[in-house]
């Protein structure tokens, strides 16, 4: 299964019916019970009987990919009788996954007429409907996200534009004392940056709370990356940049005589 080792080894054919009991355990559970440790030697009680540690596997996700690992143990088959309900069997194939399925259901059979083989998927498939459901959800949140973007360019646009009308009088009063247009154009602009700057200061906590619940949505979500943040607000200022540069240059337009004349 791709699944690396840690620390020790995996089973081996000399672990049999008339050796010692082994188990290989993952990494959460070693670090819930033995943190800080290589439990290689250890021993875990199991239904009265003892079994010796020999390995430490990596992590997986058994449930789904939005459920953190858990401690789990992996014992050898041929050590152990449980009652197993279901199984998960794992083949091979050089060819096309398809082409094999009506073998394996007859190997199956072969091996017990009464066993029911229920689905047969390649590995793809699994990971597929594993994503389906965080894929889904992560191109809602990108719909939403990029609704919430144009309606803040727009936003910010009525805001700066509305600005530079109440504020024609100004522009003219400056440029008649001596201000030149690149003053006036960096005014507006400043203004405008300002306004986004101040609010992705107080976005930026909104989005780190935000960010840990969309961990259970998402799982591919990092809480925090900086990167993320970073880029975000990159994106959020150039945007407003964008958003102020036709008010600013609407505002170097402005003659002094006719915005003093108009007041």
């Amino acid at each position: 299964m791709g699944i690396p080792i840690h620390a020790g080894r995996e089973f081996s054919d000399r672990d049999s019916a008339d050796t010692t009991s082994v188990v290989i355990i993952n990494e959460a559970a070693r670090r819930r019970f033995w943190p800080g440790e290589i439990p290689l030697g250890k021993q875990i009680s199991l239904d009265a009987n003892l079994l010796t540690v020999v390995g430490v596997v990596g992590d997986t996700r058994q449930t789904s990919l939005g459920v953190p690992p858990r401690p789990e143990i992996f014992l050898n088959y041929m050590q152990s009788s449980p009652e197993w309900s279901w199984l998960v069997m794992v083949a091979r194939s050089e060819g096309d996954p398809a082409a094999i399925s009506a073998a394996l259901k007859s190997a199956a059979q072969q091996v017990d007429p009464n066993v029911p083989v229920t689905r047969i998927l390649p590995l793809d498939d699994v990971l597929a409907l594993s994503l389906a459901q965080p894929q889904l959800w992560a191109a809602l949140l990108a719909v939403f996200a990029s609704l919430a973007l144009a309606l803040a360019a727009v936003g910010l646009y009525g805001v700066v534009a509305y600005l530079v009308a109440q504020r024609t009088h100004e522009m003219g009063i400056r440029m008649a004392l001596g201000a030149n247009r690149s003053d006036v154009f960096s005014l507006v602009v400043g203004q405008g940056l300002g306004l986004t700057f101040g609010g992705t200061l107080v976005g930026i906590p909104c989005a780190l709370g935000a960010a840990r619940l969309l961990v259970h949505l998402v799982p591919s979500v990092r809480a925090g990356d900086p990167l993320t943040l970073t880029g975000v607000s990159a994106l959020l200022l150039s945007i407003a940049f964008a958003a102020s540069y036709i008010p600013a240059r609407r505002a170097t337009r402005v003659d002094p005589i006719v915005a003093l004349r108009c007041e």
